[in-house]
């Protein structure tokens, strides 16, 4: 995450954990920006209409963001503020996904709601876990632990104290 302004943000979220951190701070009326798809139908009265799928950069203000686990996206929409299409502002509401690995850019209405999350997105725990035969050492990031390595003592029979 890099700060672009006291209140804006541009994201690159990296797994299923940002997006669930991102579910919990983007909240309605904040301002979105990303590269989208949208789909342009064209045609005349009595013919089919032609669907063009184009992208463009679309800035929404929030109404609702859904985080889809199983897809491993966050889905923001919102009403359309700005687009690089000026047809796109007049039809209203529009979504952006965010998928890990998707930049864009955060504008929170106000400033510094984004102080604690700069201090908590970063941090990592070492967790080492001892037991009398066996010795776990594991990574806590946010709410992922991953076994880094595990360790036997390799003695054998019964243990008295």
């Amino acid at each position: 995450m890099v700060e672009l302004s006291r209140n804006s943000f541009e994201v690159v979220p990296e797994d299923l954990e940002d997006l669930w951190l991102l579910r919990r701070i983007i909240k309605p009326n904040d301002l979105i920006s990303g590269i989208t798809t949208r789909v342009i139908k064209r045609g005349g009265i009595f013919s089919r209409p032609d669907k063009d799928r184009i992208k463009v950069k679309v800035t929404l203000r929030v109404d609702k963001v859904k985080l889809d686990g199983s897809l491993s996206r966050l889905r923001v929409q919102g009403k359309i503020i700005e687009a690089t299409d000026e047809k796109l502002i007049r039809e209203g509401y529009h979504s952006i996904n965010i998928y890990p690995r998707y930049r864009f850019t955060l504008k929170k209405e106000k400033e510094g709601e984004m102080n604690l999350l700069n201090r908590e997105f970063n941090k990592k725990y070492l967790i080492i876990a001892l037991d009398h035969r066996e010795v776990a050492l594991g990574l806590l990031s946010g709410t992922h632990l991953s076994l880094l390595d595990k360790f036997s003592s390799n003695f054998e029979g019964k243990i008295y104290y």
